[in-house]
């Protein structure tokens, strides 16, 4: 009676008695290939069944278009076609039968896995058949090399010499060490929305900081170093670039190794975290005293009181002179006979703004 059903089954597929129209199993109809479907699962109905077994034999002879889905799950022998073999491989799957050697798993688990778990931080393993694999994830900033090898129905895939073993069961490899990690067949695209909420600051050397704080609900804010209020924002991704959008304007960055770089001037970095405003020190303090300028012809002597006046005795002065004196940060600004004049206190010297060259020292010039 077996052998009957059997060859009932054959003639059906090779005389086409269920026909099936390309178009009812077209691309279309696999909206993911990463959606846990089983290998031989052609037509995407949750189980491998002769139907299934049929769709790959009219592959196999040109009846039906061997799509990128139908290679995908139909390819059970991972030769890089669906053939009259894969529907075999198919058939005897769908009646319960083994598919080749029950002990070598080798040639069922060729080919791509993922791992995508809720929070968005993914993990994409090609194994190949020659026993070599690749491994990236959303987390890494390069992809890894590993080896694999079966042993019975484990899968051990060994990175940097430390093996990572996973059972090989419904077409799925789950982590031994951690049972919640399962791998299924097919490849995950990133998506990095989930990887952007957070605090980024872009600091250069200039000191004019900027701190962008994304939020997961798409809004922002903008703090600056030379802003006087903060900044509301928008944001999105597209692909691997985030548009942060300010009074209209879109300004975009690339995500490249968990930092954001801007499009428009690849110099301008943002990385994760703030920068806080630098207390610029009160130099009010250090700078009374006496201060003296000498060029060797002419010579200026400075007595910065604390009551927010100077005196200043000069060649280039008929007579002593009296004035006044601020401070803003680092730059002391001595205003005198209508005229103002600001120095940068440095090294305990006060250097001309105007003239660079032109530098008070501690102490008093006598002649």
């Amino acid at each position: 009676m077996k052998r009957k059903f059997t060859a009932a089954v054959l003639c059906a597929l090779i005389l086409g008695a269920f026909p099936i129209s390309a178009s009812a199993h077209s691309i279309d109809a696999f909206a993911s290939t990463n959606d846990g479907r089983i290998m031989g699962d052609l037509d995407n109905d949750g189980s491998v069944t002769s139907t299934d077994a049929l769709i790959a034999l009219r592959i196999s002879v040109g009846l039906t278009e061997e799509t990128s889905e139908y290679n995908a799950f139909g390819d059970m022998d991972h030769d890089g076609s669906v053939t009259s073999t894969d529907a075999l491989l198919i058939l005897r799957k769908s009646v319960g039968l083994p598919i080749g050697d029950s002990t070598d798993i080798s040639a069922n688990v060729i080919g791509d896995w993922t791992y995508s778990p809720s929070d968005g931080v993914f993990t994409n393993v090609t194994l190949n058949k020659d026993g070599t694999g690749l491994i990236s994830a959303s987390n890494l900033q390069s992809t890894l090399f590993a080896a694999w090898r079966t042993e019975g129905s484990d899968v051990i895939v060994t990175v940097y010499g430390e093996d990572n073993v996973y059972t090989y069961t419904n077409d799925t490899l789950v982590s031994k060490s951690d049972p919640s990690v399962v791998y299924t067949r097919g490849t995950t695209e990133a998506d990095i929305s989930k990887l952007i909420p957070g605090d980024w600051t872009y600091s250069p050397s200039d000191g004019v900081f900027t701190n962008v704080t994304l939020n997961k609900d798409g809004t922002g804010l903008i703090s600056a170093s030379n802003l006087q209020s903060t900044l509301f924002a928008a944001w999105r991704t597209e692909g691997s670039d985030v548009i942060v959008t300010v009074y209209g304007e879109d300004n975009v960055y690339t995500y490249t190794n968990d930092t954001l770089v801007s499009k428009s001037d690849p110099s301008v970095v943002y990385t994760r975290g703030t920068t806080e405003a630098k207390t610029e020190e009160d130099i009010s303090e250090k700078i009374l005293g006496k201060w003296t300028y000498d060029d060797g012809t002419n010579y200026t002597n400075v007595t910065v009181n604390s009551n927010g006046t100077v005196n200043l005795n000069s060649t280039l002065y008929p007579i002593p002179v009296t004035g006044t004196w601020t401070v803003d940060g680092s730059t002391v600004t001595v205003t005198a006979i209508g005229q103002n004049d600001s120095y940068t206190y440095k090294n305990d010297t006060l250097v001309r703004v105007a003239d660079p060259t032109v530098v008070f020292r501690r102490g008093t010039t006598k002649k």
